[in-house]
């Protein structure tokens, strides 16, 4: 359940960076 957990949290920061990227590219 934990390893689940941290997978999601991961991929929610790499979507905030890529966020960040694409805001700072536009």
């Amino acid at each position: 359940m934990e390893m689940e957990r941290m997978e999601e949290m991961r991929m929610d920061e790499m979507e905030m960076e890529g966020m960040e990227k694409m805001g700072i590219m536009a």
